[in-house]
């Protein structure tokens, strides 16, 4: 997920233009990883509340053209947007990159209980349906 976030960082986030700054900003940003979704949300909830206070601001003060909202607000929405598809894309991929091990681990138990069942057997008979639970089990875990 790290990978994700330094490709997509620009539109996350600001990085400053100054290279030693921008590197430094990743570094930063991947060590921080796992809070990540955390900041987009309050980024979400920030841009939400500016909009909020952008249209609160017109009605009662109706100094600025209708179009001129009408526009700061889209462009607010499109951020907003933007950052929930970012929020999405990451914890679709945390999912996956947390349930692969567990995959991982699973076929490889199911491996070894059927070659040697004596070493990590599913049941003491594995003529019942203990082998089909456990894979439908397998199936269940990964989804």
């Amino acid at each position: 997920m790290g990978i994700f976030i330094n490709v997509k960082a620009r539109r996350m986030f600001k990085l400053p233009d100054n290279l030693p700054r921008m590197i430094l900003t990743r570094c930063v940003l991947f060590a921080f990883t796992p809070f990540l979704p955390c900041l987009v949300i309050l980024k979400v909830t920030r841009a939400r509340i500016e909009k909020e206070k952008t249209l609160n601001n017109w009605r009662t003060s109706s100094t600025e053209s209708p179009t001129a909202v009408s526009t700061t607000v889209f462009t607010q929405e499109n951020g907003i947007r933007n950052s929930l598809h970012t929020y999405a894309s990451m914890r679709l991929i945390e999912s996956v990159i947390e349930s692969l091990p567990q995959l991982v681990l699973l076929l490889a138990y199911l491996t070894v209980s059927l070659r040697d069942n004596q070493a990590l057997s599913i049941s003491g008979n594995l003529e019942t349906s203990g082998v089909i639970f456990f894979t439908l089990n397998i199936l269940f875990s990964f989804l």
